[in-house]
């Protein structure tokens, strides 16, 4: 143990979360600029749109839509189903704090898809920012583009679930890492699939993408709070 009392596994959790919600926030927040300062779309948005439509390649473009679905309400909540299956399933703790952090961790991302939507719809009413495919190619009217929904749900989830499957002290830094890398990756391909496929402009997908992680980092930090306070009361009990 170092660091007042906590383990090396322990500081680095606190660092992910802690570098995951500052990076979230900001890239976020940049986002929120940039569209309510260049009205539909700046240059910034339109030139990348461009650049990703001209060189989309047909193998990554194909393998990035199969992810889009991530952002979809009813495979984010088999997932979550799912999870809430593989945590709560084997066996039972036999104390009461044990059941119920078992339990936590079995809500984490649903608290995490609930805490991103309570900040991307309000976001998304109050911008009603058009879509790129109703600007640039005079499809229906694509209303409440930012941010991408699809995007932050996926991140959120993905997120939370990685985080929570690495948290075990037993966990390597490096697995840990490479698990959360993983889940990062497979919802950036979402994002990107709705950018070459005109869904999203470019801030649209990336603010999405960050909102969905610093919210997940808010819960995933709470959860560890109660976790922490759970091991002190549990430990004072006859």
């Amino acid at each position: 143990m170092r660091g007042g009392g906590r383990s090396v596994s322990e500081q680095q959790r606190q660092a992910i979360l802690a570098t995951a919600f500052i990076i979230g926030l900001s890239l976020f927040a940049l986002c929120l600029l940039l569209a309510l300062g260049s009205g539909v779309a700046g240059p910034l948005d339109r030139n990348v749109l461009t650049f990703v439509i001209t060189h989309r390649g047909k193998l990554v473009t194909d393998v990035a839509a199969s992810f889009v679905a991530l952002g979809e309400i009813v495979p984010l909540l088999t997932i979550c189903a799912l999870w809430g299956a593989v945590v709560l399933v084997p066996d039972r703790p036999s104390d009461s704090w044990g059941r119920k952090l078992r339990l936590l961790d079995a809500a984490v991302p649903v608290l995490s898809l609930l805490s991103t939507a309570l900040v991307v719809w309000p976001t998304k009413v109050l911008l009603d920012r058009v879509g790129p495919a109703e600007v640039l190619y005079g499809r229906v009217r694509q209303p409440l583009a930012f941010p991408s929904g699809h995007a932050a749900m996926s991140a959120t989830v993905l997120f939370s679930v990685a985080f929570v499957l690495t948290a075990d002290e037993k966990t390597s830094p490096r697995l840990r890492m490479f698990i959360i890398g993983l889940a990062m990756s497979l919802s950036l391909l979402a994002s990107y699939a709705t950018v070459a496929f005109a869904m999203h402009w470019p801030t649209d997908a990336l603010g999405g993408t960050a909102v969905g992680v610093a919210m997940a980092a808010v819960v995933l930090w709470s959860a560890d709070q109660v976790r922490r306070r759970s091991v002190v009361a549990s430990s004072s009990e006859p």
